[in-house]
């Protein structure tokens, strides 16, 4: 069996805000945070629907109740054409993503500077 480790969370004061005293935690915490920033704009159901990951994982993400593995990660960033990693911050992704309701179809997400990708074209 694979070994528990402790969550993401475990790692700061207050999650997401405060940063993670752990150096891996803190990319969860960069993840969790640039993704915040997209569910806010449209929706956690929304964001589950298009990408096809389960709204509960997102949420789990999101609450640092659980580490993002490398599927769901390429799957998010691949389908919401958006990296979601530490190389991206928060303020960076919230301007370089167009307004709510802007170039935004149902079922469908886009980026300011990236093309629009069908949901659930990743497998």
């Amino acid at each position: 069996p694979r070994p528990t480790r402790p969550h993401p969370n475990t790692f700061s004061e207050q999650w997401p805000e405060i940063q993670c005293t752990d150096q891996v935690a803190e990319i969860a915490r960069q993840l969790a945070n640039n993704l915040r920033v997209i569910t806010d704009r449209d929706g956690l159901r929304t964001v589950a629907r298009t990408t096809g990951v389960d709204h509960s994982i997102l949420s789990r993400i999101l609450t640092g109740e659980t580490w993002a593995d490398t599927h769901t990660l390429a799957r998010l960033e691949h389908t919401l054409n958006t990296p979601l990693g530490p190389d991206m911050r928060a303020d960076e992704l919230t301007a370089a993503l167009p307004e709510h309701g802007h170039a935004h179809e149902p079922g469908r997400i886009t980026t300011a500077r990236c093309r629009t990708v069908e949901p659930h074209n990743l497998e």
